[in-house]
C-alpha cells in the first residue's frame, strides 16, 4: 500500500517540477490544481520516449527522460526568451517551497493516503488489458517482444492509463486502485474552484450555497461517481477534455493567454489517452476560432501545443497498425491526422483572409456534422437505425442519462436568454451538442452494434460540461455576470 502512496506524491511532484516552467501566468491556486494532471502528462510522455526508441522502462530512466525534458523546457522557457530577466531561481523561490505549495501537497497526499488504505476501485474486463500491458513494461517487455493484438494496445490500452501501471508496478505497487479516485477528486476540487471563479456575482451566502451545490451535484452525478471507481482510461479523458474546454471559457472572460496553451496542452493529452479524442480535438479548436479573434500568435502557439503533444506517438504507432486490424486501423488514424491537419490550415487562412468565416466556424462545422448525419442513410441506412438503437434510444434517454440529456436540452432552449449576461456561454452549448452529434455520426459510420458499445462509454467524456454549463448559467439568471474576472 505505501509503495502506491509514493508513486502518487510523485506523480504530483514530477508536476510541481514542470509547473515551474509552464503555465507561470496563471494564479497560483490554479498552477497548484494541474500539478497532478501535469505529472500524470509528463510520466506518461517519458514512457511513451522510451517504448518509442526500445529502451526496457525503469525508474532510472523515467526520470532521465523526465530531466531532458525538463531541460528543453527551460531552455525554451528562459534561456531563449526574449527580454526575460527572471532567473529560474526567482520561480523557485516563489513557488516551491512556499506556503501554498506546500498546503496543496499535504490535501493532495491526505487525498492520495485515503485511497490507497481504503482500496475500492473496482477492476472491469478492460482494466485487466491495462494492467497486463504495464506489467509487461514495468517486467523489461519493449515492442522488439511482438506481444500479441500490439496494434490494440498501442493505439487502445497503452498511454496514459497503461503507462500509469507500468509506474506504479515498478514502485512496487500490484494493482493500481487508488490513482483514478486521488485524481478525479482533485480534479472535482479543480472544477468547483473554477467555478467560483467563473460563477455570476451573487450575494456572498447565495454563492456558498451555489458552490456547496455545484460539488454535490458534480460528485453525486452517476456518470461522474462511477468513473471515480473503475479503473479506466474514461475518468482521465473526462477531466482533460472538459478542463480544455472550460480553458477556453476561462480565456474568453479574462484575455490570459495562458488559458489557451494549457486547453491545448490538456487537449493534446487527451489524445493520448483515448484515441478517439482525435475526433473531438477538432470540436476544440472549432471552438477556439470562436474566441481568439484575429491573435494569429495566439492560434499558432496553442496548434504547436497541440501537435507538439499529441502527433509524435501517433505517427510511431502508424508504424505498428496494420489497415485491417481491430479497434482501430491504419485508415481511421490517417483520416483523424489529416483531419487535424486540414482544420489548422484552414484556421490560418481563414483568419487571415476570412474572418468572418473563421469567427462563425462553430455554426458552419455545426451544419456540416448534421449535413453528413442526413446523407449517411443514402450510403448506411442501416446504420442510422444503429445509432438510433445503441446510442440514443438507450445511452441519451436511458435511465444513465436520462437526467442530463434533460438538463442539456433545457439549457439549450435557454442559452439565447443567458446569452444576454453572457455572450461566451455558447462555448458550453456548442462543446455539449457538438460532442453529442459527431457520437452520432461515429455510431452511424463505425459498423459496431454490440451492446457495450464504447459510445455510452465516451459519453461520459462530457458529464462536467454538462454540470459546470446548468449552474454556470443558474448563476447568471439569479446573479449578474462577470464581463471580466479576477486574473486566474
Amino acid at each position: 500500500m505505501v509503495n502506491q502512496l509514493y508513486f502518487l506524491i510523485s506523480v504530483y511532484l514530477v508536476g510541481a517540477f514542470f509547473s515551474i516552467l509552464l503555465f507561470k501566468n496563471l494564479k497560483p491556486g490554479v498552477r497548484y490544481f494541474v500539478t497532478p494532471l501535469l505529472g500524470v502528462s509528463f510520466l506518461s510522455f517519458s514512457v511513451g520516449c522510451l517504448i518509442v526508441f526500445h529502451v526496457p522502462i525503469q525508474l532510472v530512466s523515467v526520470f532521465v527522460v523526465l530531466l531532458i525534458l525538463w531541460i528543453l523546457l527551460y531552455y525554451h522557457s528562459y534561456y531563449r526568451a526574449v527580454g526575460e530577466e527572471k532567473s529560474i531561481l526567482s520561480d523557485f523561490k516563489g513557488y516551491w517551497p512556499s506556503k501554498e505549495f506546500i498546503s496543496s501537497l499535504f490535501l493532495f497526499s491526505i487525498i492520495a493516503t485515503f485511497f490507497v488504505f481504503w482500496g475500492k476501485s473496482s477492476p472491469g474486463s478492460d482494466s485487466t488489458q491495462f494492467e497486463g500491458i504495464g506489467r509487461f513494461l514495468a517486467n523489461g517487455g519493449t515492442l522488439k517482444d511482438q506481444p500479441p493484438y500490439l496494434a490494440f494496445l498501442l493505439n487502445g490500452r497503452l498511454l496514459v492509463v497503461g503507462a500509469m501501471h507500468c509506474l506504479n508496478r515498478l514502485y512496487g505497487g500490484y494493482s493500481l486502485y487508488a490513482l483514478n479516485p486521488t485524481i478525479l477528486i482533485w480534479s472535482l476540487g479543480f472544477f468547483t474552484l473554477l467555478f467560483r471563479d467563473l460563477m455570476g456575482d451573487l450575494p456572498r451566502e447565495r454563492k456558498f450555497i451555489l458552490i456547496g451545490l455545484f460539488f454535490l451535484a458534480m460528485f453525486l452525478c452517476k456518470n461522474f461517481f462511477t468513473q471515480i471507481f473503475l479503473i479506466h482510461s474514461n475518468a482521465f479523458a473526462m477531466i482533460y477534455f472538459s478542463l480544455a474546454i472550460i480553458c477556453l471559457y476561462s480565456f474568453s472572460k479574462s484575455g490570459n493567454k495562458s488559458w489557451l496553451t494549457l486547453g491545448s496542452f490538456l487537449m493534446g493529452t487527451a489524445t493520448l489517452i483515448r484515441i478517439d479524442m482525435l475526433i473531438f480535438s477538432l470540436l476544440y479548436f472549432v471552438l477556439f476560432a470562436n474566441i481568439v479573434n484575429s491573435d494569429q500568435s495566439a492560434l499558432k502557439k496553442s496548434w504547436a501545443t497541440f501537435f507538439l503533444i499529441s502527433f509524435p506517438w501517433r505517427l510511431f504507432t502508424l508504424y505498428y497498425t496494420p489497415f485491417d486490424v481491430f479497434y482501430v486501423n491504419a485508415s481511421h488514424i490517417i483520416l483523424l491526422l489529416i483531419a487535424n491537419i486540414g482544420l489548422a490550415v484552414f484556421s490560418f487562412v481563414a483568419q487571415k483572409k476570412t474572418f468572418h468565416l473563421f469567427r462563425n466556424l462553430p455554426l458552419l462545422f455545426t451544419v456540416g456534422i448534421l449535413a453528413l448525419i442526413s446523407l449517411t442513410p443514402l450510403f448506411r441506412p442501416e446504420n442510422l437505425k444503429l445509432a438510433w438503437e445503441v446510442f440514443i434510444k438507450y445511452r441519451l434517454l436511458g435511465q444513465d442519462w436520462f437526467f442530463l440529456f434533460t438538463a442539456s436540452l433545457l439549457m439549450l432552449f435557454t442559452t439565447f436568454k443567458v446569452k444576454e449576461k453572457d455572450s461566451n456561454i455558447t462555448i458550453f452549448a456548442y462543446s455539449t451538442w457538438l460532442y453529442i452529434l459527431l457520437l452520432i455520426l461515429m455510431v452511424s459510420m463505425y459498423n459496431y452494434a454490440e451492446k457495450d458499445h464504447s459510445a455510452g462509454r465516451i459519453l461520459n467524456h462530457i458529464v462536467p460540461l454538462v454540470v459546470f454549463w446548468v449552474f454556470l448559467s443558474c448563476s447568471h439568471v439569479i446573479g449578474e455576470s462577470k464581463r471580466e474576472f479576477q486574473k486566474i
